[in-house]
C-alpha cells in the first residue's frame, strides 16, 4: 500500500468513527487552547482545567507577558499605536467568503483601507485591563536607570541572569548601590517559587500591573 493510500484510509477511519473532534479542554480562544494543549502534555486535562483559569485571568492574551519582557528589557523598546489594547486589523472579506479565526483579520495592511487600519479605540475600554497593564510597566521602566541603561558596560556590570533549570521560567537581577530589581518573567503556565537574597524587598509589580507598599523579606 503506497503511503498517500494509507493516509487517506487513517483519515477516512477517523472520519467515520470520529466525526466530530472535540476536546475535553476548556477554552475560548485559539490561545487558551494551545496553552492548555501545552500543560496536558505534563498531567491530565482535568488537572489543567482546574488551573488554567488563574491563568487565563492573569494574562488573558500573550501579549502582557510579552510586553513584560520587553518593556523591561535594555535598549529602546518599540510599541505599536493600540498595542495597549490589543489593536486588531479586521478585514473585508470577499462575496461569498465564509468567515472563520483566521481570515477576519488583515495580516498585510499596507494598502488596506481606513476599515482595517483604523484605530478601534472602543477596545481601550474592552481590555482595559491591559491597558494599565502597559502604563504599569512603562511607569516602573522610568522610575530607575537600572532599567532603561544605555551602555553595554553597564549592563555587563550591573545585570545578572540567575541560574535556574526549569523551563519557560527567566529571572534576572539589577543593581547599583542601594538599589536592586529581581525580575522573575513566568511562562510556564504553573506557580514558580525562589528565595530571594536576605534583606527586605517590595513587590513593585505583579502580573496583574499591581505593586504592594509592605516590605516582603
Amino acid at each position: 500500500m503506497l503511503k498517500k493510500e494509507r493516509y487517506r484510509n487513517i483519515l477516512n477511519w477517523f472520519q467515520k468513527n470520529h466525526p466530530v473532534a472535540e476536546t475535553e479542554l476548556h477554552y475560548d480562544s485559539p490561545f487558551q487552547l494551545l496553552i492548555a494543549v501545552i500543560l496536558s502534555a505534563q498531567c491530565t486535562d482535568r488537572r489543567v482545567n482546574m488551573v488554567a483559569p488563574p491563568l487565563f485571568k492573569a494574562f488573558p492574551t500573550p501579549d502582557k507577558l510579552a510586553a513584560a519582557i520587553v518593556i523591561l528589557s535594555q535598549g529602546v523598546p518599540f510599541l505599536q499605536l493600540g498595542q495597549d489594547f490589543l489593536r486588531t486589523k479586521p478585514r473585508i472579506l470577499k462575496p461569498g467568503e465564509e468567515p472563520n479565526e483566521v481570515n477576519i483579520f488583515e495580516e498585510n495592511s499596507y494598502n488596506s483601507p481606513d476599515y482595517t487600519n483604523a484605530i478601534d479605540w472602543t477596545r481601550k475600554q474592552k481590555y482595559r485591563s491591559v491597558f494599565e497593564y502597559y502604563k504599569a510597566l512603562i511607569a516602573l521602566r522610568k522610575s530607575s536607570s537600572l532599567l532603561r541603561m544605555s551602555m553595554k558596560w553597564e549592563v555587563e556590570q550591573k545585570l545578572s541572569f540567575w541560574r535556574i533549570n526549569q523551563g519557560n521560567f527567566l529571572i534576572y537581577s539589577l543593581f547599583e548601590g542601594s538599589e536592586s530589581f529581581v525580575i522573575a518573567l513566568n511562562g510556564s503556565g504553573e506557580d514558580k517559587y525562589f528565595d530571594l537574597p536576605m534583606g527586605e524587598w517590595l513587590l513593585v509589580l505583579d502580573e496583574n500591573g499591581k505593586a504592594y507598599p509592605d516590605p516582603r523579606t
